[in-house]
């Protein structure tokens, strides 16, 4: 009985793979071999006695009409060949022997492809029933089409079998035309029923259902129906769940099961899926028609069943091919009424689904829509996502990429809060840096990395001049300069400097940012390869930046003042600014320039419209006397320098030449001829001094002229400086010009001063004019002033010759004590030697005088201070001055404890413990028997 039962297996798992894959291979062939197992299993079965012989007869009859249908090559007969074996399979298990085998599951399975098997034979008849409808009528063209047909599917021409297969089809023809009655009366029924609302729950949805197709359990419309025994079709989960809760009886009819297996419904699973996708194509068509509705309310219910549909990817393709996109991405541009996210679905739909529908949405627009929104600041998930689906495209890719405000929108979407956002942009933007012009666009946005990677791995040359040509056109703040101050930017930039694009760049990198300059110094390679190229102008203007930006310690800043590139620049024209920006900086430098000393008479000899070597002249002369060459060309330099300083507009230029000529040597008569006969020179030095531009350097360095003249105390000077008016503006330097400005002019008013005092020396003292002194003057001197002119306090009219110059009438005195509370040195020293000179070879009377003038003006207190904090060579300069002063006055700020105790903490400086004792002494506060002495 067993090896009964596995013969039966066998048979009846063999019949179920061939019935299966019978219309996937050549099918009478597969059915014959299923037809001989099957008849061997039969006579097997009668053999054992297992089957009353009424139910094996009908098996082996629908067995024999296989072999019939085979035998004759009737490939249309097939279908019914196979379901008279079904039938016949069907019968059998229904007699319990299939169960007592335990083989129910795979004759389940062989029914089941039996009836596949005779639906795709009846799709396959129909198909050539609807080839038949679409040819001509004409008798002789349809009889030879059939037999056409029928040799191609293996069956015989003969006339009794065309008919056999016309009467077939006209069969079919029958119950296709009841069906589609029947689905239509269904569909209408559905279609009159109210619309449910958008999110209706599935239970709402069922009863919009037809009755035939709803499970009677569930109430709902089936997905998976399957029959039970006695022929009651359900839906699989809630037939299983009726099972499993105990009841063994069909819910509809309440027949008891002899068994509970499930056997899928597919007859009833196609109609239903027929009858959803009918449903779904009325839904679709309805949504296109009123796609173009202008009412919102209906539009906006089309674009939202519209989404759905154009995740179909053949919904999306009828789409497309109505040309409906447009419409979809005008919508785009509508706000308030319009749903315009459900649009922008819709698109990111279709641009998935494929080229052509990417296409069709690049050529509606759709970018240009895309960024307007971004500019509106509707940053849509959405949105980015289409522009990602359509990026796939490289033509596309290339149209995102050009189109205006797109790249800047996708860079500002990189710090949007929604995640989703901003990777989708940085997608974006990652597929558009394989462009050299998009990256660039990306810079100008803010965004620089894909810049520093695209610079690094430029395909060629010219891609690298172009963007180092952007690159420099570009206005980086400073936080966006700092990325290029990477290393390897600045190392590729050095490598590509021979192409006059990159040096350019590199040029407006470093005099604009000198982050970046600073980056270029610590480039071992960049200043060699600067210094290559120094016959070029940006090189140079490069080379100045990073001399500006750094400290002479840093490396590349001594390699820029060795000895040899010193002397190397010293003979390139060009170079002269790289020399002056390094001497400006560094005394080693200076001193070097200073040392070649060929080199600086040549740069002498060519001042004409320099401006660069009159500033590199001018600094190295601030320590140094200017080598001048000889006769006549020293004359010539000499003219030179001060018909710039007179006649040029360029301020720089004055400065320079003005410094130039301060430090010209004292002792050369031939200087000192060419500098006096220039009444324009002098009137230049005038108009300066009374502009007085506070800071200016062009004052300072006028000042540094005056000094010099100052210096010979020629008569010619002081009646050319009173001639035009200079005494009182160098007065007004002292209280507004910089600290230098006031230190020269301090040591003016101390010479011019002093000039004055050898002539009052000179004079003869007369009797006291109301506790004054009157001074004769000699009849050589001229008199400016009237007979009703006040005196002077300390000079009485003395001091009232055109050439004299008074401290006391200049209101000089205040603003050289206040000079005394300067922090710089040099002008509280000048100060000191200024007011010093009141008393310096005058007799006691006028010593007194300028004594009380100086401490009437807080001089006493002001000197005390200089004592107590200035410099060494500050404080023993007004120690001097502060002996004459308590020699000759009587003001209690000289005579306070506080003096002498000011005095007494010098006593601990050793440079200066000697005139402080000296001062303790003559205060009486140490006794000439003291040890100090």
């Amino acid at each position: 009985m067993d090896v009964a039962f596995a013969v039966a297996e066998e048979a009846l798992k063999a019949a179920a793979f061939a019935a299966k894959d019978l219309l996937f291979h050549d099918g009478l062939d597969e059915l014959s071999r299923y037809v001989s197992r099957t008849d061997a299993m039969v006579r097997d079965l009668r053999a054992r006695g297992l089957a009353n012989a009424e139910t094996l007869r009908g098996l082996e009859s629908r067995v024999e009409e296989a072999k019939q249908v085979i035998e004759a090559r009737e490939f249309l007969s097939a279908r019914k060949a196979a379901e008279g074996i079904a039938d016949a399979v069907s019968i059998l298990r229904a007699t319990g022997i299939v169960a007592a085998l335990d083989i129910k599951s795979r004759a389940d399975r062989l029914i089941a492809d039996f009836e596949a098997f005779e639906l795709r034979c009846a799709a396959s008849s129909e198909a050539v029933v609807e080839g038949i409808k679409r040819s001509t009528t004409r008798d002789d063209y349809m009889i030879g089409l059939i037999e056409k047909i029928s040799k191609a599917v293996g069956a015989d021409a003969r006339k009794e079998e065309i008919v056999s297969l016309k009467r077939e089809m006209e069969e079919m023809e029958e119950r296709k035309r009841q069906a589609e009655v029947l689905f239509q009366t269904q569909l209408v029924e559905l279609m009159s029923a109210p619309h449910s609302p958008q999110n209706a729950s599935p239970g709402a949805s069922a009863r919009c259902a037809i009755a035939s197709f709803t499970c009677p359990l569930s109430g709902e419309v089936m997905e998976d129906p399957v029959a039970i025994m006695c022929g009651h079709s359900f839906e699989r989960k809630a037939i299983k769940d009726h099972f499993d809760g105990g009841n063994k009886t069909c819910p509809m009819c309440d027949a008891e099961l002899p068994n509970l297996g499930l056997t899928p419904n597919i007859s009833l699973r196609s109609s239903l899926e027929e009858w959803k996708q009918r449903r779904l194509d009325s839904k679709f068509r309805n949504a296109l028609s009123t796609l173009v509705s202008g009412d919102p309310e209906t539009l906006n219910k089309a674009l939202d069943d519209m989404c759905e549909f154009c995740e179909v990817s053949h919904y999306g393709a009828s789409l497309v091919e109505h040309g409906l996109v447009p419409k979809l991405v005008a919508l785009l541009l509508r706000t308030g009424d319009v749903n315009t996210k459900a649009a922008l679905k819709c698109l990111c739909s279709l641009a998935h689904g494929g080229h052509d529908n990417t296409v069709a949405i690049a050529k509606s627009n759709a970018i240009r829509c895309v960024v307007k929104r971004f500019c509106r600041g509707e940053t849509d998930t959405e949105a980015v996502s289409v522009l990602v689906e359509l990026s796939e495209n490289e033509e596309i890719l290339e149209q995102i990429g050009n189109t205006k405000n797109c790249i800047p929108s996708l860079v500002s979407l990189l710090k949007n809060p929604n995640p989703d956002v901003s990777q989708n942009a940085r997608r974006v933007l990652e597929r558009l840096s394989s462009n050299t012009q998009f990256v660039i666009k990306m810079a100008e946005a803010g965004l620089f990395q894909p810049f520093l990677d695209r610079f690094h791995d430029a395909p060629s040359e010219t891609s690298a001049a172009s963007m180092a040509i952007a690159l420099a056109e570009m206005q980086l703040t400073d936080s966006g300069a700092k990325h290029f101050e990477d290393e390897r930017f600045i190392a590729h930039l050095v490598r590509t400097l021979r192409i006059s694009a990159c040096l350019h760049c590199l040029k407006r990198l470093s005099c604009s940012h000198p982050g970046i300059a600073r980056a270029v110094m610590a480039d071992a390679n960049a200043v060699p390869t600067l210094l290559a190229l120094v016959s070029k102008q940006d090189a140079v203007d490069t080379l100045v930046a990073l001399v500006e930006a750094s400290q002479p310690s840093e490396p590349g800043f001594g390699v820029l003042q060795s000895e040899e590139n010193i002397h190397a620049f010293l003979r390139c024209d060009t170079a002269t600014p790289v020399l002056l920006a390094i001497a400006r900086k560094s005394e080693h430098a200076r001193q070097l320039m200073w040392s070649d000393q060929i080199a600086m008479v040549r740069l002498v000899s060519s001042l004409k419209a320099r401006r660069e070597a009159l500033q590199l002249l001018g600094c190295i002369a601030e320590g140094n006397p200017v080598p001048l060459p000889p006769s006549p060309d020293k004359e010539r330099v000499i003219e030179t320098l001060a018909l710039t300083f007179t006649n040029s507009e360029d301020t720089e230029e004055r400065s320079a030449a003005a410094g130039i000529i301060g430090g010209l040597g004292t002792d050369d008569a031939e200087i000192d001829e060419v500098l006096r006969g220039s009444e324009p020179f002098v009137k230049a030095i005038a108009e300066v001094i009374r502009a007085a531009t506070s800071g200016s350097s062009l004052l300072e360095n006028a000042l540094k002229v005056l000094v010099r003249y100052t210096e010979t105390l020629m008569p010619e000077l002081q009646m050319q400086l009173h001639k035009h008016q200079l005494h009182q503006p160098l007065v007004r330097v002292l209280s507004k010009g910089t600290a230098l400005a006031k230190q020269r002019t301090a040591l003016v008013l101390a010479r011019l001063s002093q000039s004055t005092q050898l002539a009052v020396s000179e004079s003869t003292t007369v009797p006291r004019m109301k506790g004054r002194l009157h001074l004769v003057l000699p009849t050589r001197v001229l008199r400016c002033c009237s007979g009703g002119s006040a005196q002077c306090a300390v000079h009485g009219n003395a001091c009232t010759p055109r050439h004299a110059f008074c401290l006391v009438k200049a209101d000089a005195v205040r603003p050289l004590v206040r000079a005394l509370t300067e922090t710089e040195s040099g002008v509280v020293e000048a100060a000191l030697c200024a007011l010093e000179t009141l008393m310096d070879g005058a007799d006691t009377q006028r010593a007194r005088a300028a004594a009380e003038e100086i401490a009437d003006c807080g001089g006493a207190r002001a000197v005390m201070e200089v004592m107590e904090k200035g410099t060494a060579a500050a404080k023993d300069k007004a120690m001097d001055l502060f002996q004459k002063l308590y020699e000759h006055s009587e003001n209690k700020e000289v005579r306070s404890p506080r003096a002498r105790n000011v005095i007494i903490s010098l006593l601990r400086e050793r440079s200066l413990k000697k005139k402080a004792v000296l001062l303790l002494g003559q205060m009486e506060v140490i006794s000439q028997q003291s040890s100090y002495f």
